[in-house]
C-alpha cells in the first residue's frame, strides 16, 4: 500500500507530510513543549511556546490539547496558560521509587572502595533517629574484626554515619533523640550531650565524620552525609584498622570521602 498523506494548508501554500513523518514531529513537538514548561519552570501561553520552540500556535494549541487529554499539561482557567500536569508528576514518582538510594549510591561506592581498598558502608538514621541502619556495604580484601550485615543496627552517637546524618538535623530533634543518658562503648565514645552538639558543629564545617574507635578500640572511620533536594537522608562511611588511618593515608582517605560525598548528592539532587 502506497504512504498516508496529510496536508497542511499554509496560506496559498501546501507542505505534505507522511503519516510516519507527522506521528515523528508530533511527539517531538509534545517532548518540546514538556522540556520547555520544565526549563522555565512557569506557566506559558500559547504564543510563547510557539516562539520558544519555533512552530505555529495552531500546531502548539493541538499538541498542547492532546497533552492536556492525557494528563501531561493542565490549563490556567484564569489566564488561560499551561503548566505541567499530574502525569508528568506520577511518571516521576515512579521512576524514584524504582531507583532507590541504594542503587543510586552503589556505583559511587565501589569506586570509592576500589580507590582505598578499605570497607565502605551505607546507612540511615532508624525512625527514632537514635541508631543506624546499614543498608549496604561493599567489604574489601581487607577484612575486619568487626563485619555487621546489611540490616543490623548500631548506634549514632558512637558511629561516623550516625553523627555524620545527626550533624544535619535541627537541635530540638537532637535533644529529644538523647534525652537520656548516651551509651559508653570505649573511652573514646563520646557520653556529653554538650560536647555531642559541640562535635557535631566541627563536622559540619569540615564536611565529615570520624568514628575514632568510639564503638570498638581498634577500629576507625571516616563518613559523610548525603543530600538530595529536601536535605540529609543518609550517610557512607570507609572503615579500617586504626593503623591504616593515619598521616597522608588519613588525608587521602577524606578527600575521597569528600568528594563521593559531593558527587551522590548532586545525583540525587538532579
Amino acid at each position: 500500500m502506497g504512504e498516508i498523506y496529510y496536508f497542511i494548508i499554509v496560506g496559498q501554500g501546501e507542505i505534505s507530510m507522511s503519516e510516519q513523518g507527522r506521528s515523528a514531529s508530533t511527539v517531538e513537538r509534545a517532548l518540546d513543549i514538556l522540556w520547555l514548561m520544565y526549563r522555565e519552570n512557569r506557566e506559558l501561553g500559547v504564543t510563547e511556546i510557539a516562539q520558544h520552540i519555533g512552530v505555529y500556535k495552531s500546531a502548539v494549541h493541538r499538541t498542547l490539547t492532546a497533552l492536556q487529554k492525557k494528563g501531561f499539561v493542565e490549563q490556567n482557567a484564569a489566564n488561560g496558560k499551561y503548566w505541567l500536569g499530574m502525569a508528568v508528576f506520577s511518571m516521576g514518582m515512579a521512576y524514584r521509587n524504582k531507583i532507590t538510594l541504594k542503587d543510586v549510591c552503589r556505583p559511587f561506592l565501589e569506586e570509592l572502595a576500589q580507590k582505598l581498598n578499605e570497607s565502605v558502608n551505607l546507612g540511615i538514621l532508624d525512625k527514632t533517629k537514635s541508631n543506624v541502619i546499614l543498608i549496604d556495604r561493599l567489604i574489601t580484601q581487607k577484612h575486619l574484626t568487626m563485619v555487621p550485615p546489611v540490616g543490623s543496627g548500631s548506634p549514632a552517637h558512637s558511629s561516623g554515619i550516625g553523627k555524620a546524618i545527626l550533624s544535619y538535623l535541627d537541635d530540638i530533634d537532637i535533644e529529644k533523640v538523647f534525652s537520656g543518658n548516651l551509651t559508653r562503648f570505649t573511652a573514646n565514645t563520646i557520653t556529653d550531650f554538650n560536647r555531642l552538639k559541640e562535635e557535631f558543629r566541627v563536622i559540619r564545617d569540615r564536611g565529615y565524620s570520624i568514628d575514632n574507635e568510639e564503638l570498638e578500640i581498634g577500629l576507625m572511620c571516616v563518613a559523610a552525609p548525603i543530600f538530595n533536594k529536601e536535605g540529609v537522608i543518609a550517610a557512607f562511611s570507609v572503615s579500617g584498622p586504626t593503623g591504616r588511618f593515619q598521616g597522608e593515608r588519613f588525608i587521602q582517605i577524606v578527600n575521597e570521602v569528600k568528594n563521593t560525598s559531593k558527587l551522590i548528592s548532586e545525583k540525587l539532587r538532579g
